[in-house]
């Protein structure tokens, strides 16, 4: 999935101007779309979805192939995770702005 995403990420780094440009420390030739990592949020992400959504849809056949998912502290430990990482995530942002 990450293969087929990360064309369209370069070129949307190459549209918007998100490139590395050759100069300094850098020996590479040309410009280097440095939206990649798009590529890679946006597979794990679909993946992680759709091992969360599919269980639910497909057949009970299909379904057993997918591990048991019977926590009942699973959804509110997720949203934890989720709110730490955003936190991190803005933080970060923050941080490189000043």
């Amino acid at each position: 999935m990450t293969s087929c995403l990360t064309p369209p990420a370069g070129r949307l780094g190459v549209r918007y101007g998100l490139v590395d440009r050759p100069g300094g420390r850098r020996r590479h030739r040309g410009d280097i779309p440095r939206t990649g990592g798009l590529a890679l949020w946006a597979a794990f992400t679909i993946t992680i979805g759709l091992t969360l959504i599919l269980p639910s849809v497909l057949p009970p056949a299909a379904a057993a192939w997918f591990p048991q998912r019977d926590d009942p502290n699973e959804p509110a430990a997720a949203m934890g995770f989720a709110r730490r990482l955003a936190l991190l995530r803005g933080h970060g942002l923050r941080r490189r702005s000043l």
